[in-house]
């Protein structure tokens, strides 16, 4: 309860400058945000299963009959305050629940005010960082476990798998499973698991939810000797990956970030592979909130998140990041994996490397 009254109290500061009265929150990430709850039961839809009107003085939150108990008791607590509970088979909608409240003034649908949310929504308070350290841990964890269990000729499918399953009993939703291996990490950037078999290389993409903030990594393995090629790629796309963190600082405009990531590019060799992938961006409670993109303005806020992934063909770096007043603090990585040293600026940053297995 002492987090829902501190987003309480966020949006009703940001309402002050809005030309509306009041928002109502219906949306999966929103609700998460606002409470920590797992807001649905379906993992497939954005709408949650419960939805809060919060005015300047009103804090009223709209659930159906199967829903009310189990939410308070589990997920929310009960002392929300104004509760309006509605049978499951006379479903209210949002829409109606904005127009009911015409005589408070205008209630917007937090969908319908995306854009403008989603800077109240980014900038995370002091237990939601402490949330997301945790689920740093427990991600980098269930990924290393992932990697170390990996048997040569176990399919893409069986891999994923194994994914799934340590996530999930660490309370993690694997939003995100990717798993490619051999020639299919050099062939495709999204790489959805197939039947195809595990001989000497695999990579595994995690972007895991837990509690609505999702975070997400990469990491490589390889079984014998790597090839002196690959080899290279990989450090080089771990200073792209440093040079990225390096310089997401606070006041820092995303157009500007930009340019940096093209120019680490350039400077390892491989000055065209950026085009070919996304580089990743803002993350939260959504799996990207906002993507590296050239003329970007927006500047970058404290105890925001950010997850980058640049990518050279065949190998990819990725960890998620929070922003902090005196520099990035990498929150995914683990115990277990090697780990390749890159100084930029003085400082210096520990990229995971190609996990090397001489068994199987």
């Amino acid at each position: 309860m002492e987090r829902l009254s501190e987003q309480v109290r966020k949006v009703r500061r940001w309402l002050i400058d809005q030309p509306f009265d009041g928002i109502l929150l219906s949306e999966q990430k929103n609700i998460a945000w606002l409470t920590g709850a797992r807001a649905y039961v379906n993992l497939a839809t954005e709408r949650s299963i419960v939805f809060f009107l919060i005015t300047e003085s009103e804090t009223v939150m709209y659930c159906s009959n199967i829903e009310k108990e189990r939410l308070l008791a589990e997920e929310i607590g009960d002392t929300v305050g104004e509760i309006h509970v509605f049978p499951w088979y006379d479903p209210l909608l949002a829409e109606s629940i904005t127009q009911e409240q015409s005589k408070i003034g205008k209630v917007v649908l937090d969908r319908e005010v995306e854009s403008a949310f989603k800077a109240v929504r980014s900038a995370l308070s002091p237990s939601q960082v402490a949330d997301y350290r945790q689920l740093g841990k427990l991600s980098a964890a269930a990924v290393e476990e992932t990697a170390l269990g990996l048997q040569r000729g176990e399919t893409e499918l069986e891999i994923a798998g194994r994914l799934a399953n340590a996530a999930i009993k660490r309370g993690i939703e694997p939003v995100v499973n990717l798993v490619a291996v051999d020639d299919r990490v050099s062939a495709y950037r999204h790489p959805l698991p197939t039947d195809k078999r595990l001989d000497r290389y695999v990579m595994i993409v995690l972007s895991g939810r837990r509690n609505g903030q999702y975070i997400s990594l990469t990491r490589l393995v390889h079984f014998g000797v790597i090839p002196i090629d690959l080899k290279k790629k990989h450090a080089a796309v771990c200073t792209i990956d440093s040079r990225l963190m390096h310089h997401t600082r606070v006041g820092q405009s995303m157009g500007d970030l930009f340019k940096e990531m093209k120019a680490a590019y350039a400077a390892v060799g491989y000055q065209h592979e950026w085009k070919n992938h996304h580089q990743g961006g803002l993350t939260g409670y959504v799996g990207r909130e906002r993507l590296l993109q050239p003329d970007a303005q927006e500047l970058i806020q404290a105890n925001e998140v950010y997850a980058w992934n640049p990518s050279i063909t065949g190998t990819k770096s990725e960890d998620t990041i929070l922003v902090t007043e005196s520099g990035p603090e990498i929150l995914t990585l683990g115990k277990e994996y090697p780990l390749i040293t890159v100084t930029v600026a003085g400082c210096t940053y520990e990229r995971p490397d190609i996990l090397v297995r001489n068994d199987g």
